[in-house]
């Protein structure tokens, strides 16, 4: 037998220490591979707007996102571990459980209209969808709920049937990198294409590196024509600076949350969506990408316009048997009127009383006649009829028909002709000075004002009322908004309008405790 070492001896090409090498090197960029994969779900799943939980199969809470536990008041720590029974509101909680029976029999739900409460016992109403969980080998574990908050749409249509969503989450043992890569990559997947809003990957400089399925058929594009383009390349013209604002906005502060954006389909054709986008960062902390979800706000767009058009429509009608009233109202009026005044020439020798009765029947059918015309100049206004007028003796005319009672009004000392329709003037300056008569209960000064620039003339309206308070600021032009019972809530409406027609603006300024001061600025040469 020959010697075993009178053999040649053979050695490996590759040593142990090379496998080691490769082994190492292709297990980092696994682990690369899967953080970035399990970034991308995880900021999916915490920063989705909608409230997001995973169950197992007794229906018990495993994880929830942030939304889920900030619109219910509750920390994570409390609802980790919860039935998901104990979120619902007592009128719900057959139909979860009806939900619950159908998930298990069937292996999903979708959009059932839920109610759930809050921890200060509060509800609102939500549409549930829900998908399976299974682990590696196919059984099923559980389920991804997701939970739209429908509280807006339900207050204004009833609550609209929104988009569903599906979510897939599981968590197994991980055993190896590659099985942790697979499953996480399927799940980001899943939710990315799934989803009912509008997806969309982009990178830094704001082009589309990824979009999912709903984003691809909303712009009636295929996904391949759509990969690279830049995001403004699907803005509609109208949200152009929006969208620059928004990128802005993203760059600065890393997050964008429910900003209105239009979008512009291939064929033309634009909608209304609300935007919303969050940071995706590499292991080291650099930004890389942003995902952006964009809710398609169209039925909601349509039931608000419908119901506008409703309002315009009972406005207008109020407004036209409002004027036919008025209009009927003129004749009798003017024959109490007249009626008035015969009873006070025919006897000189009236006793106290009847002087005070004939007085307040007067100044009542002033204020009448006074609502009358606010109602008739708001609803039927009149084209402007325009001379060349004197401004105080415009407003020595209204003082004439008011009752200023114990108010001392403080008139200009020069006078100031202008271009204008002088009876229109007339209402804009009664309702002004009126107004400021019963702010201050009929105690009081009003300072009267003219300045006469070179182009225009600016009359200033001032009283020593109490103000006017920040919150009914913004109303005091809208039409019908009074804060008097005998109000009509069209005088600064029409006042308004009246010096807007002129080519002019009303304005007012107000403090607490001190006064108010309405602004008329009026152009010397009217084009109207």
């Amino acid at each position: 037998m020959k010697d075993m070492g009178s053999y040649p001896q053979y050695s490996t090409k590759k040593t142990n220490k090379d496998y080691e090498i490769f082994i190492e090197k292709n297990l980092d960029a696994l682990i690369e591979r899967y953080s970035r994969a399990e970034q991308k779900y995880r900021s999916l799943y915490d920063n989705s707007p909608d409230l997001l939980r995973t169950i197992n199969l007794d229906g018990i809470i495993i994880d929830c996102n942030q939304t889920y536990v900030g619109t219910l008041g509750y920390t994570r720590e409390e609802v980790i571990g919860i039935s998901i029974f104990e979120h619902v509101a007592e009128n719900s909680l057959d139909a979860l459980r009806e939900s619950f029976k159908i998930w298990k029999t069937n292996g999903s739900v979708k959009d059932r209209e839920i109610w759930l409460k809050r921890k200060n016992g509060t509800t609102f109403p939500t549409l549930l969808s829900a998908t399976n969980l299974y682990d590696t080998d196919g059984n099923m574990i559980g389920s991804n709920t997701t939970i739209k908050d429908i509280s807006e749409i339900h207050s204004t249509q009833k609550r609209l049937v929104e988009h569903e969503k599906m979510l897939q989450e599981q968590y197994d043992q991980i055993r190896t990198s590659n099985e942790i890569l697979l499953e996480t990559e399927l799940r980001y997947r899943s939710l990315y294409e799934q989803s009912p809003d509008l997806l969309r990957t982009i990178d830094t400089d704001g082009r589309i590196l990824d979009c999912n399925k709903t984003y691809a058929e909303k712009l009636c594009y295929s996904k391949e024509e759509i990969l690279g383009k830049s995001i403004f390349f699907h803005t509609a013209t109208r949200s152009i600076n929006e969208m620059q604002d928004a990128l802005k906005e993203w760059k600065e502060t890393g997050i964008i949350k429910n900003k209105e954006i239009w979008l512009k389909r291939k064929n033309g054709t634009t909608f209304p969506t609300l935007l919303s986008a969050t940071n995706l960062y590499d292991k080291n902390d650099n930004l890389i990408e942003r995902i952006a979800s964009l809710r398609d706000m169209t039925e909601i767009y349509t039931a608000k316009e419908e119901i506008e058009q409703q309002k315009v429509k009972r406005i207008s009608d109020m407004g036209t048997l409002s004027a036919r009233i008025a209009h009927d109202l003129k004749n009798p009026l003017s024959v109490i009127k007249n009626s008035i005044e015969l009873m006070k020439a025919r006897t000189f020798n009236h006793d106290d009383k009847t002087k005070g009765d004939l007085e307040r029947m007067e100044r009542a059918t002033v204020r009448i006649s006074h609502q009358i015309e606010e109602v008739l100049e708001y609803v039927w206004p009149k084209p402007l009829e325009l001379l060349d007028s004197s401004l105080l003796g415009v407003l020595n005319t209204v003082l004439s028909k008011i009752n200023v009672q114990q108010v001392a009004i403080d008139l200009p000392k020069t006078d100031t002709s202008l271009i204008c329709d002088a009876s229109k003037l007339e209402i804009v300056f009664s309702n002004l000075i009126m107004n400021a008569i019963q702010a201050m209960n009929g105690i009081g000064n009003i300072h009267i004002r003219i300045k006469n620039e070179e182009k225009t003339v600016t009359i200033e309206i001032e009283d020593t009322g109490p103000g006017i308070p920040q919150g009914l600021l913004p109303k005091i032009f809208e039409p019908l908004f009074t804060t008097r019972q005998i109000g009509t809530g069209l005088g600064l409406v029409s006042c308004k309008s009246i010096i807007e027609k002129h080519g002019g603006a009303l304005t007012v300024q107000t403090q607490i405790n001190k006064g108010t001061t309405f602004i008329i600025e009026m152009p010397k040469i009217c084009d109207r």
